[in-house]
């Protein structure tokens, strides 16, 4: 066996029972979300029986964590970062785990944002929070896909905001005064507009910033919450593909906190979550490359921009 196979099912044994993941809070909902689309995956890409379970098992799962989340947004009190992000893994566990057809629920979906973006008003509030800006672009995103609104206001405030981050980006592929975990999430967030609509403008800028990161990343310790941003923007692939350098050291650091990280740490289940997303991306290229065809959709990576 494998070893990264063997370090799958070795994670696959600490998913927490689903009663457990519906009594936590916004990081394990996120956690969860990327655990059951990521095993859901995987279990679509196998020829035979699967040792993690069933797509549908996966499905039904998501099914759960969406109403536990959509429940739990109708109350007040939660930060607007939070709800944005909640906001934005609906989509997820609506589009990436065989519910995109489900009647009604993308409707479910745009009247979360439109709650969302009635309480943020970029105007009024000025985008000074890197961090909520960045997770509202990505929210709108997943709201105007399949298609770029131009007309649309809201369409209009991502595109400005895009276009700012590559107004600012130094020619090394940096930002200034800004964190690494922010910058990746930024790098995310441009390369998943370009594949989603289809849309080169930013193209350039994202290779450079995606590239500007990956020089820091020798110097850095792989602390949770860069690991997950790292993840965010190398996994879909596409202008940010996984270079094999990128890939032994995830792989590594990833390790690292698993061995290190106790089981009861607050933590914990967010690299658990990437762990598996990390494992399940890299068997499935793996499995696609085997057998001849093309990468999977969402790994799939596109020329180098020049």
């Amino acid at each position: 066996m494998e070893l990264y196979e063997s370090r799958l099912l070795t994670a696959f044994r600490e998913v927490p029972d689903f009663r457990l993941v519906a009594a936590g809070d916004t990081s394990v909902w996120l956690a969860a979300a990327r655990i059951y689309t990521s095993l859901y995956r995987l279990c679509i890409a196998s020829e035979s029986s699967c040792p993690i379970g069933t797509s549908s098992a996966y499905t039904l799962l998501s099914s759960r964590l969406f109403e536990v989340i959509l429940q739990r947004l109708s109350f007040s009190g939660k930060l607007l970062l939070e709800r944005v992000r909640l906001t934005d893994a609906l989509y997820v566990l609506a589009r990436e785990t065989g519910r995109s057809y489900e009647p009604g629920l993308a409707d479910v979906c745009d009247t979360c944002v439109f709650e969302v973006l009635r309480d943020w008003n970029p105007d009024m509030n000025g985008v000074d929070d890197a961090a909520t800006e960045i997770a509202i672009c990505s929210l709108l995103e997943s709201f105007f896909y399949p298609e770029a609104w131009e007309s649309d206001s809201w369409f209009a405030f991502l595109r400005s905001a895009l276009q700012g981050w590559c107004d600012t980006l130094s020619p090394d592929g940096l930002w200034a005064g800004l964190s690494s975990e922010l910058s990746w999430l930024r790098v995310a967030v441009l390369n998943r507009y370009s594949y989603l609509f289809r849309d080169s403008s930013y193209d350039r800028e994202t290779v450079c910033a995606f590239q500007g990161q990956l020089t820091l990343l020798s110097q850095q310790e792989g602390v949770p919450s860069l690991l997950d941003a790292c993840l965010e923007a190398c996994l879909p692939g596409h202008l940010c593909a996984l270079p094999q350098s990128l890939e032994g050291w995830l792989s590594g650091e990833l390790q690292k906190q698993m061995q290190n990280l106790s089981a009861d740490s607050g933590e914990r289940l967010m690299v658990l979550s990437d762990e598996l997303a990390f494992l399940c991306a890299v068997l499935l290229v793996r499995k696609s490359r085997r057998r001849g065809g093309q990468e999977p959709s969402f790994l799939r990576t596109r020329a180098t921009v020049v």
